[in-house]
Order: C-alpha cells, then structure tokens, then sequence
C-alpha cells in the first residue's frame, strides 16, 4: 500500500497517543515518521518498533538526562527513546556549535534524523548523525547516506553522535517520495495502537508547552 504523508502523520499521531506519549511527543513523532517515509527507508517500520518498545517502558526511565561536566545523554532505564532525544536535540541545537551531542544507548537511532535535519536548518549549515557503520548528512530538506545502507533501519540499541558537518555529494543522497510503499503489517500494527487511543479531557491535555522535551539536568 502506499499511503500519503498526511496519512502517515494522522496514523501515528494517535498510536502514539496509544503508548503514553503526551501530545507535543506525539506531534514529533507524527513529523518524524512523515520525514523519513519522503527517503523510502523503512522509517514507518522502525518507528512501530520504537512505539512498540514505548508500550512496555516508563516514559521517564527513558527520557535523555545529561551529568554536569559529562556531556553524553543517558537515560534513568536501559535505553534511550528516540522520540524524546531527538526532540531534545532540536530543541538543544545550538549546542552542537560548541561540540557534538554524544547520546548513549539510543533505541532505533534513525528516529533521529528528522531532528538533526531541524537542527541543520536552525544552525543553517549541514548536520551529521552518526552510529557503528552508518552516517546520515542533512541540511534539513535533504538526507544523504553513508555507509552500511543494510544498517540504515538497525533497530537495535545503538550509541549515537550528531555534529556539525556534512558534504550531502550527489551519489549519496537520498530520493525523496509524496507516497512511499507501506509494508501491510506495519500499517496494521499502527492501526492497532492508534484504536487504543481514547479522546483525552482538556485536564489530561494538560497546559500550552506542557510537555517540555528539553534534557534533563542532574
């Protein structure tokens, strides 16, 4: 099947809703999942997993934290959720003038991309995200790859950095697509979660900038 942008942004929008995200969350991770799917690379997929994973995790065991005088953003449990890093990362991407932003144990860390691609069109200069055996370059709108392509959609705990930098040369960037095709399964499984999701009182929504994504400092 091969559903719009718009679809893909409503789908998971509401399934994140489902695993306990708070509203501003789950407009990251509606954005991030529509970005990735533009590049055809299995971003819808990986970013059910991490729903999935979000499902059975305490959201603040995974929230990224920094250590004063320790730059690397771990988290309180064993892994870090993409959803909530990368917002951080946007968020904190004036830092990256000063050094890259390390983060340890990063779930699905192609979730990332979409906000280093934020980030290279606040600092107005290419961003580099990396992790073992892959680089993705951005300047925002495009999206460049280097390395293990197989690796691209690793769903696995990896450690990851974003600098400033990038050459985005012309035989490593990415295709961009309107409709992308969606593997049925996953479509399904998206389908299922956002179905669990109720319609929240204007008490559990909670006030303007309520659900600030900024790291926590220790």
């Amino acid at each position: 099947m091969k559903p719009s942008l718009n679809e893909v942004d409503a789908l998971v929008r509401k399934a994140s809703r489902s695993v306990g995200l708070p509203w501003g969350l789950a407009d990251e991770a509606a954005w991030a999942a529509s970005w990735l799917s533009q590049f055809d690379v299995q971003g819808l997929i990986i970013m059910t997993n991490a729903l999935d994973a979000l499902a059975n995790a305490p959201l603040s065991k995974v929230l990224p934290q920094t250590k004063q005088g320790d730059g690397e953003w771990t988290s309180r449990g064993e892994w870090l959720c993409p959803i909530c890093t990368g917002a951080s990362l946007a968020d904190s991407a004036i830092l990256l003038r000063a050094e890259p932003i390390s983060t340890s144990a990063v779930r699905n860390p192609l979730i990332l991309a979409p906000f280093a691609a934020a980030a290279s069109r606040q600092l107005d200069t290419p961003v580099t995200l990396e992790w073992p055996d892959i680089a993705i370059e951005t300047d925002g709108d495009r999206m460049a790859l280097l390395g293990n392509a197989d690796m691209i959609a690793a769903g696995d705990i990896f450690d990851a950095k974003c600098s400033i930098g990038g050459v985005l040369a012309d035989d490593t960037l990415l295709a961009k697509n309107t409709r992308v095709p969606i593997r049925l399964a996953t479509w399904r499984r998206l389908t299922d979660l956002a179905a669990q999701t109720h319609a929240p009182s204007s008490a559990e929504q909670g006030p303007p900038n309520a659900d600030s994504s900024q790291a926590e400092q220790d």
